[in-house]
C-alpha cells in the first residue's frame, strides 16, 4: 500500500519558499537595509517622487514669496520717502501763502516747491525692479505675479503709482496745468505774481495728493498681509511634506521585526505540519505491519 505524498510535497514546497524569503529578509536586514524601500517598492517610489516634486515646488514658491516681500518692503520705504517730500512741499506752500502777493519770498517758496516736485520722480528710482513696476509702472506694464505654492493660487499685485504724473499723485509744476489735464489752465499762471487764490488751489491739489498717497500706502499694507499669509501656509505645507518624505525614507525596525516574526511563525507551522505528517506515516506503517 502506497502512502499519499502530495500533501507532504506541498508542505515541503511552502517551507522552501518561506525559508528562501526569510533568508533574503535576514540578509537584507543584516546589511542595515530596509526590505520595503523606495528603491524596491514601486508604490513607495511613486509616493517619494510625488513628495519630492511637491517640496521642490514649495521651495520655488518660498523664493517667489521672498522676492515679493522684498518688493513690498521697498515700496513701503519709497512711499515713506514720498510722504516726507510731500510734507516739505506743503510747508513751502504754507510759507508762500503767508507772504504777500508778488513778493520775492512767495516766488522763492514756489521755486523751491518746483524742485521738490522734481524730487518726487527721483524718489522712484528704487533698486528693485518689482518695486519700480509697482509704484511707477511704464506704459503697458501690468500686475506683478508671484507663485504661492498653495495649489495653483498666484499672488497678484496691481500697480499703485505714486509718481507726480497723471497716473499717480497728479501734482503740477507751478505755472503748468495738471498732468491729468494738459490742455487745461495752470493752477498758478505766473509764478512771480501768484495770487492767494492760486496758492490755495495748489494747497488743495497737494492735500488730495497726500490723501491719494495714504490710500496707496494702505494698498501696499494689504499686499504685505497677503504675502505673509501665503508664506505661513507655504511654510506649513513645506514642513508637512518634508515630514512625510522623512517617514518614507526612515528605517522602520519594528515593521521589519514583525515581518521576520511572521516568517518565523510560518516556518514553525510548516515544520509542525511536516512532523505531524511523519507521525501519521509511521503510525500507518505500524498498523499495516501488525
Amino acid at each position: 500500500m502506497q502512502i499519499p505524498v502530495a500533501s507532504t510535497l506541498a508542505s515541503l514546497s511552502r517551507l522552501q519558499t518561506v525559508d528562501r524569503k526569510l533568508q533574503r529578509s535576514l540578509a537584507t536586514l543584516s546589511e542595515g537595509q530596509r526590505i520595503d524601500t523606495p528603491t524596491t517598492s514601486p508604490v513607495r517610489w511613486m509616493r517619494l517622487q510625488h513628495l519630492q516634486e511637491r517640496i521642490d515646488s514649495l521651495n520655488t514658491a518660498d523664493e517667489s514669496l521672498s522676492r515679493a516681500a522684498t518688493t513690498v518692503r521697498l515700496a513701503q520705504t519709497t512711499i515713506d520717502l514720498q510722504a516726507d517730500t510731500l510734507g516739505r512741499m506743503r510747508t513751502l506752500l504754507d510759507t508762500a501763502r503767508a507772504e504777500p502777493e508778488g513778493s520775492p519770498a512767495r516766488a522763492d517758496a514756489l521755486a523751491a516747491f518746483a524742485e521738490l516736485r522734481q524730487q518726487l520722480e527721483g524718489n522712484l528710482k528704487v533698486p528693485d525692479e518689482g518695486a519700480r513696476q509697482l509704484l511707477a509702472p511704464a506704459q503697458g506694464e501690468g500686475s506683478l505675479r508671484f507663485s504661492t505654492g498653495v495649489g495653483s493660487y498666484t499672488l497678484e499685485l496691481e500697480p499703485l503709482p505714486i509718481g507726480p504724473g497723471a497716473e499717480g499723485l497728479d501734482i503740477p509744476l507751478p505755472g503748468d496745468p495738471l498732468p491729468s489735464d494738459p490742455a487745461g489752465s495752470p493752477l498758478v499762471a505766473d509764478v512771480t505774481g501768484a495770487t492767494d487764490g492760486e496758492i490755495d488751489a495748489m494747497i488743495e491739489n497737494l492735500t488730495a495728493a497726500q490723501e491719494q498717497l495714504q490710500a496707496r500706502r494702505e494698498g501696499v499694507a494689504n499686499y504685505v498681509g497677503s504675502i505673509e499669509r501665503a508664506a505661513v501656509q507655504n511654510t506649513a505645507s513645506l514642513a508637512y511634506s518634508e515630514q512625510g518624505l522623512a517617514r518614507l525614507q526612515e528605517v522602520d525596525l519594528n515593521a521589519e521585526a514583525m515581518l521576520v516574526q511572521s516568517l518565523n511563525l510560518r516556518t514553525s507551522l510548516a515544520v509542525e505540519g511536516l512532523n505531524g505528517m511523519e507521525e501519521t506515516r509511521n503510525l500507518t506503517l505500524r498498523l499495516l505491519s501488525d
